[in-house]
């Protein structure tokens, strides 16, 4: 997938967690995906980010996933406290995510 580099540097890291929710028939027609990001790309190509997942566990048959079907992408990325925040910015913690 590709992401604005507003949303991806600094936030997408190998190893993060993701879904891709794949688009079905109807509008409560949807399979999900467990996927892992296995890599980010460092340069910027026509204004994106480009981020490798991997299936995560691997699927025994993924004949459900087609090259170019539509869906929705999610990783999942750090969550945490405007006190947090406050503290990385102050240098009294670290930045690095545990």
């Amino acid at each position: 997938g590709t992401f604005a580099p507003s949303e991806a540097l600094g936030r997408i890291r190998v190893g993060q967690p993701a879904a891709f929710h794949l688009d079905g028939a109807g509008l409560h027609n949807t399979q999900s995906v467990p996927t892992v990001v296995s890599a980010v790309a460092s340069d910027v190509r026509d204004n994106a980010i480009r981020v490798e997942l991997a299936l995560d566990p691997p699927l025994p048959d993924a004949t459900v996933l087609q090259h170019g079907q539509p869906g929705t992408l999610e990783i999942a990325v750090e969550e945490t406290t405007p006190a947090i925040l406050v503290l990385r910015m102050t240098g009294l913690i670290s930045g690095a995510p545990r």
